[in-house]
Order: structure tokens, then sequence, then C-alpha cells
């Protein structure tokens, strides 16, 4: 177990999560982390900051449920992981969610990715799904109800499923 599914694995037992769609705001209220979805500009899905020293994950609230979704795990990533941002706005760390974010060029960037996809497909939860319905993952149909399901992107599902070794 990596450790990355380790920690998922920690916070969904914590939490009494057995089911899709993982329950995101169960999760991050546990941590002590408050959500706030604010208009954004279109290329800035959300950020990570500490505001007297509570920490706050600002989301775009103009994007797509399952890009909304996959932002809050990848800022709780940040925040799981430890990662520390460079940049600072009224004295609060800060780390962005953007269109670097999925090009993984950052190492730190490219933790989160993984942290959001184990978190919000994670492989126990995804499998029993795939074995209980018998979903087949060629057919396209099938394959966005999974996703809808999930709360994620059928690219995000399909980088998924690629990685766990299902297609």
């Amino acid at each position: 177990m990596n450790k990355f599914s380790l920690r998922v694995s920690e916070l969904l037992n914590r939490n009494k999560i057995n089911s899709l769609p993982v329950n995101l705001e169960k999760i991050v209220k546990s941590l002590g982390i408050q959500i706030k979805r604010s208009e954004l500009e279109d290329n800035i899905s959300g950020f990570l900051y500490l505001k007297n020293e509570t920490p706050i994950i600002c989301v775009n609230k103009g994007h797509s449920r399952p890009r909304k979704r996959f932002t809050i795990a990848h800022e709780l990533g940040h925040f799981i992981l430890n990662h520390h941002g460079d940049l600072f706005i009224d004295r609060a760390r800060v780390l962005y969610r953007n269109t670097v974010s999925h090009d993984g060029i950052i190492k730190e960037e490219r933790e989160a990715n993984r942290f959001a996809a184990e978190l919000l497909m994670p492989e126990e939860l995804l499998v029993k799904e795939l074995i209980e319905n018998e979903i087949d993952i060629d057919n396209e149909f099938e394959l966005k109800q999974l996703a809808y399901k999930c709360g994620v992107s059928i690219q995000a599902l399909t980088i998924r499923l690629t990685n766990l070794g299902w297609s």
C-alpha cells in the first residue's frame, strides 16, 4: 500500500465512508478545514490557505461539480501531505490549483492530483462497484454513469482505471 492509499484508507475509515461518492465535506469538516466557494478567474480552480491558523479550501464556484470535487480533494491532498506554498497573501500561506496543476510539472501538484484521484475513487470501492454492477468499462454509457456516481469527470475516471490496470 503506497503512502497515498494508506492516508486515504485512514480518512475513509475514520469517517466511516464505505460507499461512493466519497463524502468530501464530511472528511474536510472532520479535519477542521473550511470550504469557501468563490468567484475566481476561470484558470484558477481553487487554493488552500490559512487564516488565523484555520485551513480554508477556496474553490471556484463557477466550475462543474466534478471539477469542484477534484479541486477540494486536490487541496486536501496538499494539506494532508504537508505541502507548503511559496505565495503569501495577507500573511496567509497559499497553494493554487490552476492550469499548471494538471501538467504534472511540479512534484507537489502531481502528488496532490494522485491523492485526489485515490480519495475520490478509492481502489476498493471502485473495484467493488465495477464487479457488483458488472460495469463494462468499454461501454461509454456505463463509464459515464460510474463517473457520475463517483462525482468525477470521465477523464479522471479513465486515468484512474488505467493506473489501476483496468484498461
